[in-house]
């Protein structure tokens, strides 16, 4: 009975958490983001982001310890030239003669 309890719990867990619609296809455009002129919202503004998604993933390695994998993927709907800016990134990682030790690396 407790075990049956824990496959029911489990199923309606992942039912709830994997549930969610997700349809953006990034790489095809819709009219709309075409046509899109100014931010319903901020009219002043130089560029809109119209969907950020990301994953990230964990493994362990027996030579370097927990290693994890982040990927974003950003599409950005610039206005004007003065927008173009909002493509550059920067990316932040742990600077060990900063803080307690430790180590990150950039890979790509």
């Amino acid at each position: 009975m407790k075990s049956s309890l824990t496959v029911v719990l489990f199923i309606f867990i992942c039912t709830v958490t994997f549930s969610q619609e997700y349809d953006v296809r990034f790489g095809k455009i819709s009219n709309e983001e075409l046509s899109l002129e100014a931010c319903d919202f901020y009219p002043d503004a130089k560029a809109m982001v119209l969907n950020e998604s990301g994953w990230i993933s964990f493994r362990y390695n027996n030579e370097s310890g927990f290693q994890y994998r982040l990927e974003v993927t950003r599409r950005i709907k610039i206005f004007n030239q003065a927008g173009t800016d909002v493509g550059n990134i920067s990316i932040s990682f742990y600077d060990p003669a900063n803080g307690m030790g430790g180590k990150e690396k950039l890979n790509g």
